[in-house]
């Protein structure tokens, strides 16, 4: 009888060493990675009046991320033997990949070369996906709305547009600020009003990365 326990709980022991070993899975993983490139007739540093605005797409990245999927066991042995107040589950450690940002972002710099403040308050920010005008979150650019430039000075803002998922892997991005104050009077006042157009090229390129997702047995103590 004990040599029949002693093979019994070595089967059990080399079986549940066997089941809570890793496993491991391939997983090819694609992100597509964004292009923006200025069109030629398109300068990418204007000046009008004593403000001169100059704008740069934001650097995209793909980044590797993890999400954990927990699924349920029966437990060792096909679930003979099952520990009481004990949860078994096959967790799942899947890699994938994200571009960050997420969505079109520019930087801003406006260089003031008025001897007064400039602020870009009253200014109007618009996008367009191959002519058409998109609607976007107006917290994407309220920092350009927000920004006072000290005379001479210069100041870097971010403007946010649409997400990348919306749009096409090629497509023309027009960025527009509108009615930007680029002269004043001698008491202050708003003497003349000055817009400002880019326009972009964008595309995306495909990137293809060999991952592995690992596979463990594992069991919880729960109450």
């Amino acid at each position: 009888m004990r040599k029949i326990f002693l093979v019994f709980f070595s089967i059990f022991f080399l079986s549940g060493c066997a089941t809570m070993m890793p496993q491991i899975e391939n997983i090819t993983l694609k992100c597509k990675v964004p292009n923006i490139e200025p069109l030629k007739e398109t300068a990418l540093n204007q000046e009008k009046g004593g403000i001169l605005i100059s704008i740069a797409p934001q650097r995209y990245t793909c980044v590797k991320k993890v999400r954990i999927e927990d699924t349920p066991l029966p437990g060792p042995l096909g679930g003979l033997i099952v520990t009481p107040g004990t949860k078994y589950f096959e967790r799942r450690e899947i890699p994938y990949a994200v571009i960050e940002p997420t969505i079109i972002r520019f930087i801003v710099t406006i260089h003031n070369r008025l001897d007064r403040v400039f602020r870009g308050a009253g200014s109007v920010i618009s996008f367009n996906i191959d002519g058409k005008v998109i609607a976007v979150d107006e917290m994407g650019y309220r920092d350009f709305l927000n920004v006072i430039v000290p005379p001479l000075g210069q100041t870097q803002v971010k403007i946010s547009g649409p997400s990348i998922s919306s749009l096409p892997d090629k497509c023309v991005i027009g960025v527009f600020i509108y009615d930007v104050i680029t002269e004043v009077d001698a008491a202050g006042n708003p003497k003349k009003k000055s817009n400002y157009e880019w326009y972009f090229n964008f595309s995306t390129q495909l990137v293809e990365e060999t991952e592995s997702i690992k596979v463990q047995p594992m069991q919880q103590t729960v109450y």
